[in-house]
């Protein structure tokens, strides 16, 4: 079986069991979680730079925007308290 150290969204875990497969999880300290979430956002970040086209970097937009919003509620943070207008 294969190996992800990953951080799991999207129901993953229950789409792996709905195939016959177990995922064994493991729930992260906060401090933790945060080392993944910045790991994430750097992984979703090279994606996007290596898009070639509007879809993919669309895509790859809305899943360090996911990763912002994680982040960003982990320390219940506002966006709307702080974001900059760039209008």
């Amino acid at each position: 079986m294969p190996k992800f150290h990953k951080l799991v969204r999207d129901k993953i875990p229950e789409i792996i069991a709905s195939k016959g497969q177990t995922a064994i999880t493991t729930k992260l300290h906060t401090e933790e979680y945060l080392v993944e979430l910045k790991r994430k956002m750097l992984e979703e970040w090279d994606e996007y730079l290596q898009t070639t086209d509007v879809a993919s970097a669309l895509e790859e937009l809305a899943d360090l925007l996911e990763v912002s919003h994680s982040r960003i509620s982990k320390n219940a943070w506002s966006i709307a308290a702080n974001s900059r207008n760039f209008a």
